[in-house]
């Protein structure tokens, strides 16, 4: 139970933008692993309005972006707002050089994410939507990862509430999969521990799981009302066991 967009939660879909001021160039790196915003040599790009070197203004380059920001000695400070003309955006706030507090973005790529930030990386409460409809995930991170309570619904509709570690589930979650619900303990993205499987047709599963599988006894109620408790086999009656029927 990971969270996955092409199986890797951390994919670095990135805006990289190398920029210039008045003969210096912002670089400004967007990526989900770490993004940071820098200064360089060129000559690409003007200010459009205000002041871009000691004060508030709006630079823009040839090929559409636009920054507006206050600028100290050239370099971006404070609340800034990046646009591309392709839709890919930053607004954020700088502390010494680098994104912190509320931020909104969106990649190249059309993923996004609205949440906190902290020296560039996904660092408190935030929502991340994957490009492509390929899932998302809302709730704590820490250092770039899903990391604390959250739920993550995953490309085909299924959704996992809980407790994340990671980016995997750890501790106690409730995942709904094509009908299918879990509900109990985790470890390193697989069951682990006291868990309740519910099916579609209604029978319930109490068993514990260890990395993933379930275990070899444990206790079935069927919908119909029958009882079973003993060995199994994948979740099902098998082997020494007792059987209560619904009617006692």
């Amino acid at each position: 139970m990971s969270i996955s967009a092409d199986n890797t939660f951390d994919t670095a879909h990135s805006i990289r933008i190398i920029r210039n001021g008045t003969r210096r160039a912002f670089v400004l790196t967007l990526s989900l692993l770490a993004p940071a915003i820098i200064l360089a040599d060129s000559d690409r790009g003007r200010c459009q309005s205000g002041d871009c070197y000691n004060g508030r203004g709006v630079y823009v380059w040839s090929d559409g972006g636009r920054l507006e920001s206050e600028f100290q000695r050239g370099a971006p400070i404070g609340n800034i707002q990046y646009r591309e003309p392709g839709g890919a955006f930053l607004n954020t706030h700088l502390v010494n050089g680098k994104a912190q507090g509320p931020s909104e973005y969106r990649s190249r790529t059309g993923e996004t994410y609205s949440g906190v930030l902290h020296k560039h990386i996904r660092h408190g409460n935030g929502t991340i939507t994957f490009a492509g409809n390929r899932g998302s995930y809302q709730g704590d991170f820490q250092n770039n990862q899903a990391h604390g309570s959250g739920t993550y619904t995953t490309q085909d509709g299924g959704i996992i509430t809980g407790r994340f570690q990671a980016n995997r589930a750890h501790g106690n979650i409730r995942a709904t999969m094509r009908g299918v619900t879990f509900d109990g303990l985790t470890s390193e993205g697989l069951a682990n521990g006291a868990g309740e499987v519910r099916l579609s047709n209604g029978d319930s599963i109490h068993s514990q799981f260890e990395s993933g599988q379930i275990a070899a006894t444990g206790r079935i109620a069927f919908a119909n009302g029958a009882e079973y408790q003993g060995d199994m086999l994948l979740g099902r009656p098998h082997g020494t066991g007792t059987l209560r029927t619904g009617q006692g």
